[in-house]
């Protein structure tokens, strides 16, 4: 399903404001939508809007909100992170944002300046089981709504260590051992070349961190790896032991924190897979896209081949007999999984954030893969308001800035008014989705500068 595509079919909103009237917006000829706009109401920081079909939302706030030091659970300001610096390490635990995790830090590094921190992790590190959602012992729910920024240190996805039996002249490997260094050539044994770059080199331990795409184990025996600017050579054996990165984890959606049953939802590297199993915790059923289960989750956008920030979005519901949702990064490439059997739905608890960050696997935490993260939005339902520059829904990417909600009825939204990267001097639109995850194709112009 194209679910930018997806678009209520009762939503009627009428938008009204101080501000000069904005034309009648039509929706797409597809909809069935009646739809009638006015204008937008602002008022300091709040904007408002009246219409109908918003849906009843018991709680308006998501239930965590974190944005830089800005730290909301369930509509409650926290001020763990206000006296937090650089290198710090996130406290988890009974009682703190993260009841679970290791390995994480803050840093000043953030996607824009409105933002005075975000997360690190170098090598193996996580956050998850938020005590907002109740922590270990999650709250009852059968939908879940998780964003948030993610920056690669390098292309990380094709990241890889090999040992090398020696080393002629020194590889310059940039300005950290995370980061990508000079460019590199794997010259194999059968003539046949790799182009990459180097990450570091140990010389203790005698091994290579590379960036390489497209080669493996057998290609990598005997080769000699020979640096472009400072003409240096390292030979690989001819039986090496060679890690990579492809089972890494991004993201996990759990029900249940032991053992037990319920949802399981995966995002690693290079797959999205749900599961689901019984109150012994034995996987009874896994889905992914395709019925006959064929693409066994293989398609994902990739992640690490821009050296920017991207949005990663995960949806899941729960509702049906057949439990069903997506990953999405950059709203470029949605990649769903249906079918799921909802017959061991976890009857006391619901999806959380169980990890988010760098969950290294296989014994693979030596690979010296680090990347940030941080704005992070969960919620138990996927409605939610968004603002973007970017006059459709279709046309956006991560260009979104998501909105604080302070009242949700099903005739008006109140919300606090969240710029972001986004210019506040150029026409900004808004996108409010309902309890469906459904939205309006083409944006609400917010008259923020008439």
């Amino acid at each position: 399903m194209n679910y930018k595509s997806m678009i209520a079919s009762t939503i009627a909103i009428v938008l009204i404001t101080a501000c000069n009237e904005v034309p009648r917006m039509e929706p797409p000829v597809d909809s069935e939508r009646d739809e009638e706009v006015s204008a937008v109401s602002i008022q300091g920081q709040m904007v408002t809007i009246k219409g109908q079909g918003f849906g009843n939302k018991e709680q308006a706030a998501p239930v965590l909100w974190v944005m830089g030091d800005d730290v909301r659970e369930n509509g409650v300001l926290e001020t763990d992170y206000l006296n937090s610096i650089e290198g710090d390490v996130v406290p988890t635990g009974t009682g703190q944002i993260w009841t679970k995790g290791t390995g994480v830090e803050f840093q000043n590094d953030a996607r824009h300046e409105g933002l005075n921190k975000s997360f690190v992790v170098k090598n193996y590190g996580w956050l998850g089981w938020p005590e907002a959602m109740g922590g270990n012992d999650t709250r009852y729910a059968t939908q879940a709504y998780t964003a948030f920024r993610i920056k690669t240190w390098g292309d990380i996805e094709n990241y890889k260590t090999v040992d090398f039996t020696s080393l002629n002249g020194q590889f310059d490997t940039g300005l950290n051992e995370y980061d990508e260094g000079e460019q590199i050539t794997v010259n194999t044994v059968s003539g046949k070349l790799f182009s990459g770059y180097v990450v570091s080199v140990d010389t203790v331990d005698n091994v290579l961190h590379l960036s390489v795409i497209g080669i493996n184990s057998a290609l990598m025996s005997g080769a000699s790896v020979i640096g472009t600017s400072s003409g240096a050579i390292a030979t690989i054996p001819e039986s090496p032991k060679v890690l990579n990165t492809v089972s890494g984890k991004y993201f996990r959606s759990y029900e249940n924190a032991n053992i037990g049953g319920g949802v399981k939802v995966v995002r690693s590297v290079n797959r999205f897979i749900s599961t689901i199993s019984d109150e012994s915790g034995q996987e009874v059923d896994r889905q992914f896209e395709l019925a006959d289960k064929s693409d066994q989750g293989y398609g994902v956008e990739k992640v690490s081949n821009k050296n920017d920030w991207r949005l990663m979005e995960t949806y899941m519901d729960l509702r049906g007999a057949e439990g069903t949702g997506y990953n999405d990064v950059d709203n470029m490439n949605k990649k769903p999984f249906n079918y799921l059997n909802m017959a061991y739905k976890d009857q006391d608890g619901g999806p959380t954030v169980s990890n988010i960050g760098w969950e290294a696997a296989g014994g693979t935490d030596g690979i010296n893969a680090a990347l940030s993260f941080g704005e992070v939005y969960f919620d138990s339902t996927p409605q939610r308001i968004v603002i973007s520059d970017s006059a459709t829904y279709f046309q956006t990417t991560s260009n979104i800035e998501y909105q604080y909600p302070i009242q949700w009825a099903d005739n008006e939204v109140t919300f606090e008014l969240n710029y972001g990267a986004l210019d506040s001097g150029n026409p900004l639109y808004v996108y409010i989705f309902n309890e469906n995850n459904e939205h309006n194709e083409k944006g609400f112009l917010l008259c923020n500068q008439c």
